[in-house]
């Protein structure tokens, strides 16, 4: 969830306060993981369950190389939030 900010500032003569609420976007590291298939899924597996342990989060699993012989590459894309 995003943190929201809030801004206030007013005049004591007139005794208006205006509030502004400024929305702090997130932001996030990115990492992938290529792996050949069907060998090197299971090695690819156990890096992103030990990277989900330092907070990574896997974001999409994606086949980036194929032939006639179906799919030869898969790429793993995780994200991990940036606390500021």
């Amino acid at each position: 969830m995003t943190t929201p900010v809030i801004l206030s500032c007013g005049r004591k003569r007139s005794g208006v306060t205006i509030t502004f609420m400024i929305l702090m976007a997130k932001t996030f590291d990115y990492k992938s993981i290529d792996a050949s298939t069907p060998s090197g899924v299971g090695k690819m597996m156990t890096e992103v369950r030990k990277l989900g342990k330092e907070g990574w989060e896997l974001v999409s699993v994606c086949p980036t190389c194929s032939s006639q012989y179906g799919i030869e590459m898969v790429t793993a894309f995780l994200k991990k939030e940036i606390e500021k």
